[in-house]
């Protein structure tokens, strides 16, 4: 993909002069069209807005400058270059005081020209991103950048490949004409699938690739291109996971297989734990999960562990906060192995009542059959005939935990199974775990999980 220039002057022979100065296609741009005067300029940018104007300062009729400033007014994506002779060097500051981003001055040096673009093409890179970024981030950026940069078709049957690459270190700046980059050394291309191939073998020097199949023309792609990113991260898992596919056969269940984990912990098993961790690593190296997958996992994890101890550990809502967090998957399970063999040594993780106090045993039976119901420590010391403060006191001397602490986390471990398992909405799920206030378990929830009900639900997708 090349950026569109447009040259706008008053003499042929200079036209013709820059238009030979140098390579255009080398530098990334491509002269789409070329004009005489102003109104020729506006004339072919409303049918056609380019990347870029370059234009000569003097012209009769509408001026360099006049054009500069309607431009911008209309069209401030636009980066503009002057050409100006010597004696009209006066202009210059006015000139960038509008937004020119700089000045070819006659007669035309080739490597002058060719250091004005690299400033031009740095800008033009940095508008794409940006516009990229927001499109990822909410959807509302122009995805028509990304499908002009590999020349996507509008209609047709093609199908595409979208491979995200991470490099060691930042790719120099030509590569930016096959990669889109993405920041922390990710570069995205979106090639034809019948040449993924040929694109993932042109530079071997990449630590890891996400692969993608099956994108149909122009079309919205944020999911396909989200699932790309995440599949980059592979060698976090293992460094020979180089290149990774997205296989939609593959229906795994982050939710379920910690569902075998917290009952383990429930009954105390620690070599249930202890095996569950082992045989989680072998899942992922064996690819019946992706990398991915790991957030998931560790927000799972995170939440379990956060409503029992009052050490929380972070929510994380994207991959590269993960990684910037932890050196590998093996760290990072390692950091939720030492927590849950924390938890198992806590009083409050003993299930057999019998071995609490006899009060706080009843307390224990009745919260945990009526947990979901309208249940305070006031009411249930007044359903066994002693002061909330004495409740509260003996419960927290016997179990490590509160009272208060004890009903959340039913509530919440509750509520996240119904969020995993069922359609509930948000408020459905509160109503169902005892919650009728929707924003007050919104809080609860996020106090304990780090995020949000709607964020712990995207997750699990």
């Amino acid at each position: 993909m090349s950026y569109s220039v447009v040259v706008i002057d008053d003499e042929k022979w200079v036209l013709e002069g820059f238009r030979n100065s140098i390579k255009w296609e080398d530098e990334g741009f491509s002269i789409t069209d070329i004009g005489f005067n102003g109104q020729m300029a506006l004339d072919i940018i409303e049918g056609n807005v380019p990347d870029v104007l370059i234009t000569d300062v003097r012209m009769p009729g509408i001026d360099g400058i006049s054009l500069l400033k309607r431009v911008k007014s209309s069209y401030p994506s636009v980066e503009v270059l002057m050409i100006s002779g010597y004696r009209d060097f006066s202009y210059a500051q006015e000139a960038l005081v509008n937004g020119a981003v700089g000045f070819i001055v006659k007669p035309f040096n080739p490597e002058e020209i060719k250091k004005q673009l690299r400033q031009v093409k740095a800008n033009l890179l940095e508008r794409d991103r940006s516009v990229f970024r927001q499109y990822m981030h909410d959807g509302s950026g122009n995805i028509d950048v990304l499908f002009r940069k590999f020349n996507i078709e509008a209609g047709g049957n093609r199908t595409y490949s979208i491979i995200t690459f991470l490099y060691p270190r930042k790719k120099d700046q030509k590569s930016a004409d096959f990669f889109f980059p993405l920041g922390g050394n990710r570069y995205v291309a979106i090639v034809p699938e019948e040449e993924e191939e040929r694109a993932i073998k042109s530079d071997d020097t990449f630590l890891c690739a996400g692969v993608y199949h099956g994108l149909q023309g122009r079309k919205e792609c944020r999911w396909e291109i989200e699932r790309s990113i995440a599949l980059s991260f592979g060698s976090f898992i293992d460094s020979s996971f180089k290149i990774n596919v997205r296989d939609e056969s593959r229906k795994a269940n982050a939710n379920k297989t910690c569902k075998s984990l917290f009952q383990s912990i429930d009954k105390q098993d620690r070599e249930g734990v202890e095996r569950w961790f082992v045989e989680l690593k072998e899942d992922f190296l064996k690819g019946e999960y992706h990398v991915e997958d790991t957030l998931a996992f560790y927000n799972q994890l995170a939440g379990f562990i956060n409503i029992r101890k009052e050490n929380l550990l972070p929510a994380y809502f994207s991959l590269f906060e993960l990684t910037d967090n932890y050196s590998s998957f093996d760290s990072l399970l390692e950091q939720m192995r030492d927590n849950i063999r924390a938890l198992l040594k806590m009083p409050s993780m003993i299930s057999n009542t019998g071995q609490h106090n006899p009060i706080v045993s009843r307390t224990l039976e009745y919260v945990n059959s009526h947990f979901t119901g309208n249940i305070s420590v006031q009411n249930i010391s007044e359903e066994f005939g002693v002061s909330a403060s004495y409740l509260s006191q003996i419960f927290k001397k016997d179990t490590g935990n509160t009272l208060v602490r004890y009903i959340a986390m039913l509530r919440i471990d509750r509520a996240k199974q119904l969020l995993a398992e069922t359609g509930f909405h948000i408020g459905e799920v509160s109503e169902q775990v005892g919650y009728t206030d929707y924003f007050y378990f919104t809080k609860i929830f996020k106090k304990y999980c780090g995020i949000t009900p709607t964020e712990y639900k995207k997750n699990l997708i």
